[in-house]
């Protein structure tokens, strides 16, 4: 998971705030990345779910103001990980 958490890292690099649609991308981006490096990444649909699910969690709370920051995305990550127990 190491791996995967450094991809997400180089992939946000450049995109310090944008959208949910944005981050969902890149998210998509990401997976697809480590799927091809090294191997199926476990619960990637979970993933997925699980991270639109805190966007749109936090979007209701800004009264629909869609904009995000790479700090945000990376807390949702790391929750997951937390979630999955992953390291």
């Amino acid at each position: 998971m190491k791996n995967f958490k450094q991809i997400i890292e180089q992939n946000t690099e450049e995109l310090k705030t944008g959208n949910m649609q944005s981050y969902l991308d890149v998210l998509d981006d990401s997976i697809c990345q480590y799927e091809r490096s090294y191997e199926p990444l476990a619960e990637s649909a979970y993933l997925r779910n699980y991270v639109r699910s805190c966007f749109r969690n936090d979007l209701a709370q800004k009264n629909g103001h869609n904009s995000f920051g790479r700090k945000q995305f990376s807390k949702y990550i790391a929750r997951w990980f937390r979630k999955v127990g992953s390291n």
